[in-house]
């Protein structure tokens, strides 16, 4: 069976792109992020060095998340020009957008 990271970078939006596919919390402190809660996240870098943002989790029921309203939701903002562009999702776990470079906001500096 193939691990998450054989299993991202042969999905078919990155075919015949040599993507490398690292775990966000690989990158943690370069990307400024925290890890995520509701889902496996991952930075997907091609040969061109374009990046994108994978995210993998399944539905939580408790939490109301359900991942075709999710993907749906992500596809009205991005088309709305305020979110990052989806390049792809699969359901039921895969979603796939473009790279926004920037820094995750802590929790203080929400606060101040």
């Amino acid at each position: 069976m193939p691990t998450t990271e054989e299993r991202l970078a042969a999905l078919p939006c990155f075919a015949g792109k040599e993507p490398k596919v690292a775990p966000c919390s690989a990158m943690k402190e370069y990307l400024g992020m925290g890890d995520g809660r509701t889902n496996h996240n991952f930075i997907v870098t091609l040969a061109d060095a374009s990046r994108y943002f994978v995210r993998v989790g399944l539905d939580l029921p408790c939490y109301g998340v359900t991942r075709p309203k999710e993907h749906a939701a992500c596809r009205a903002v991005a088309a709305s020009g305020v979110g990052a562009a989806v390049v792809y999702s699969e359901l039921p776990d895969v979603l796939v957008t473009k790279f926004v470079a920037g820094r995750a906001l802590t929790n203080d500096q929400l606060l101040a």
